[in-house]
């Protein structure tokens, strides 16, 4: 069958003919040639996108082949109807541009099962075929925020309070305090009893809960079920505020000689460059920084905004750090690989980290000016010389790019991106201490070890070694460090080779998930692989074991079988 050649909507003309063809005589139902007299009214008095689309599907019906136009009867009885309803309803879900469709294929190369409209349009399904359905970018279009309203609406409705609390007598004690600043001891208590949405920033937890108590603590007789209710409205109403466009701007440890080009990470966008834009300069800022002493951002250190959508400050704030640290995550795993530190002259207590964050933040629109008179510092600052050299931005450009194609791949990505941005933020801290604490937490985390007995997380950990039994001896080491500091607040003068310990760990298990993630269902799945041990024989001996026990339970089910 040849192919139909494309032409532009705009080059077809009613009545037109192709060179070489004889246009034959167009069979129409009655109701697709209702459709086609009325859009020839609509293409007769343009009006518009309206008449414009009236008119190519016209000059479509009568210039098409005759296997194109088999199809057009139907195409055009979907578009049939008044002008300003059918024709959208018809053309909303077929053209590339209304919808934000994507296709991994030239608009000339028809998919298998669908038919070429005109140059220039998506492709509609051939008779008898499902339509395709469209893809939007998430959070980009007004169906895909309705919808994720109906799914907020719909948690909020299964919130309900952790059987482990006991909140009426919570509340008894909230009713005697009602006039005392002491109850504000009892709030972060009712933010931990009940699962608010991930979404929701402390902040704005805390505001919830305390309007919930205020409203129930008036009421003759309150109960757990009424403020779990008010709690509840509290939060459908933040995720009812409609959500802004806003910019974090911060800077970090990294000056490239060249331009750098902008991020997309999820919804947000990071642009970058050495100073910071002209519009967002606030003399607030300057007044505020000298009267607290805060350092400005350094000249050395390229300025970072994040642009996304918040319905607050806080919100913004946390999204827009969660993506630069896992960007800073990715970038300082890829120049820290492998690599530790041994300080021999001078102290220890500076950061892992060779890009870091500046020290403040700020929040602002879009046009620059700040959302809110506020100044953020960043608690663990710390100068250091930027990471320059071309040698250096290839490298941290390279890695992320292997990041990116293998997290596409892996559908438990969510988590690897989380361990991310917990690496970035636990080798940010200065006290060595704090770093040790946050580095075996994520051993535990990769391990799928979090409330597990630390049997299983030194095991799984060291199979991924070909000789598991010295890795061993260097986690129970390690552990019983960690439980020191935990526990009984012990410190130790080992803090750097510790911390240089536990990163090799947390390293290796991030490059095994990211190399060999695609290979399993869920994240649960690739920790349990790590039960499997790292020594060829003991492995060899498992499979026949499992062999073994397979043929008999074969075995044992064709008997079964002959039994019955």
């Amino acid at each position: 069958m040849k192919r139909l050649q494309p032409r532009r909507a705009d080059s077809i003309k009613p009545g037109a003919q192709a060179p070489g063809k004889v246009t034959p005589k167009i069979f129409m139902s009655p109701e697709g040639a209702a459709a086609a007299q009325r859009l020839q009214r609509t293409a007769a008095a343009p009006s518009g996108l309206q008449g414009f689309v009236g008119s190519i599907y016209l000059g479509l019906a009568k210039s098409a082949s005759p296997r194109l136009r088999a199809f057009a009867p139907s195409g055009l009885g979907i578009l049939g109807g008044s002008v300003g309803g059918s024709v959208f309803r018809g053309l909303a879900p077929t053209h590339h541009k209304l919808r934000g469709w994507k296709t991994s294929k030239p608009m000339f190369h028809a998919p298998k099962g669908q038919r070429h409209v005109a140059w220039g349009w998506r492709f509609l399904p051939a008779p008898g075929t499902a339509p395709p359905s469209p893809r939007a970018p998430a959070g980009a279009t007004v169906v895909s925020r309705l919808k994720q309203t109906a799914a907020d609406s719909r948690r909020n409705r299964k919130m309900d309070w952790n059987s482990d609390y006991d909140v009426d007598a919570l509340l008894r004690r909230l009713h005697l305090l009602r006039h005392s600043p002491d109850s504000e001891l009892y709030m972060p208590v009712l933010i931990s009893a009940i699962k608010f949405d991930k979404r929701i920033p402390e902040s704005e937890r805390l505001a919830i809960v305390r309007r919930g108590v205020a409203s129930v603590l008036d009421q003759p007789s309150p109960n757990s079920q009424i403020l779990r209710t008010a709690i509840a409205q509290g939060q459908e109403a933040y995720f009812r505020r409609p959500a802004e466009e806003m910019v974090l701007l911060t800077s970090v440890s990294l000056m490239p000689r060249t331009k750098f080009r902008e991020r997309m990470i999820e919804e947000s966008r990071l642009v970058f460059s050495k100073s910071v834009p002209k519009a967002f300069t606030s003399s607030w800022i300057r007044e505020h920084s000298a009267l607290y002493e805060v350092a400005d951002h350094p000249r050395s250190y390229m300025k970072v905004q994040v642009a996304l959508t918040a319905r607050s400050t806080r919100e913004a704030m946390e999204r827009g750090f969660f993506d630069l640290d896992f960007l800073r995550g990715v970038w300082n795993f890829a120049l820290g690989f492998r690599k530790y530190r041994l300080t021999l002259i001078g102290t220890g207590n500076k950061p892992f980290n060779s890009i870091l964050l500046g020290p403040q933040f700020s929040v602002h629109t879009k046009n620059g000016v700040l959302v809110e008179e506020e100044l953020g510092i960043v608690g663990n600052f710390h100068e250091v010389n930027p990471v320059s050299g071309t040698a250096a931005t290839r490298a941290i450009a390279a890695w992320e790019r292997k990041v990116y194609r293998r997290l596409a791949a892996i559908g438990h990505r969510t988590k690897l991106k989380e361990a991310f941005v917990r690496y970035a933020r636990a080798l940010d801290e200065k006290d060595q201490d704090a770093c040790l604490l946050g580095l075996w937490s994520l051993i535990e985390g990769l391990t799928g070890t979090l409330g597990a007995r630390y049997e299983v997380t030194i095991r799984r950990a060291a199979n991924l070694f070909t000789s598991p039994e010295p890795n061993r001896s260097v986690l129970q080491h390690l552990r019983e460090h960690r439980n020191g500091i935990a526990h009984s607040g012990r410190e130790s003068e080992l803090g750097e080779l510790l911390v240089s310990q536990a990163k090799l760990f947390v390293e290796e298990l991030l490059d095994f998930h990211l190399a060999q993630g695609r290979h399993f269902e869920n994240f649960e799945e690739a920790c349990q692989f790590l039960d499997f041990p790292g020594d060829r024989a003991r492995l060899k001996r498992q499979i026949d074991l499992r062999r073994l026990a397979l043929s008999l339970r074969e075995r044992g089910e064709r008997r079964g079988v002959e039994g019955n």
